[in-house]
């Protein structure tokens, strides 16, 4: 009767800690192996990231930018520089560059279930919405290769969370 009565009661929580947990055994386990091969973009984000983290400077010598030029284009900043906190907590990996991603696509799924939660009012509506986010093969793709659109979803549920 009481593990009925803890079930009943914490069956939300369960729920999302299950969802959260399934979409980290999508996201995290073998970062190097699919995809197999490296992007030039993550390479040139892990190299910018580690040279950050490193000297405070870019590839091309230019001291924090706030746009990092790339092959031909100029990317924002928050992906390298959250990159380069990752490779200060962890060190050096090949999976580096991915790392933010995958945590962007863990950290979508919960603000995912909360937003739901929050609009609907329902719990089941927002767990399987969860379920949605965490198994849709699109958003375990998007998570496992450095995106900075990925951490700006991440950073737009957020804000519409709190608005």
């Amino acid at each position: 009767m009481k593990l009925r009565s803890l079930w009943q009661s914490h069956k939300f929580f369960l729920g999302v800690f299950s969802i959260l947990v399934a979409a980290s055994l999508l996201r995290f386990p073998f970062l190097t192996l699919f995809t197999p091969a490296m992007l030039q973009d993550e390479a040139n984000i892990g190299f910018n990231a580690m040279s950050i983290a490193e000297t405070g400077r870019d590839e091309w010598g230019h001291p924090y930018p706030l746009t990092f030029k790339s092959f031909g284009d100029d990317k924002p900043p928050v992906y390298f520089y959250t990159t380069a906190l990752v490779y200060k907590l962890l060190g050096w990996s090949p999976a580096l560059p991915r790392i933010p991603s995958a945590v962007a696509g863990v950290v979508s799924t919960l603000l995912v279930i909360l937003l739901v939660k929050k609009l609907t009012d329902s719990q089941s509506a927002a767990l399987l919405t969860g379920a949605v986010m965490a198994l849709s093969p699109w958003t375990i793709q998007l998570s496992r290769m450095a995106l900075e659109s990925n951490l700006a979803l991440s950073f737009f549920l957020f804000g519409l969370l709190l608005f």
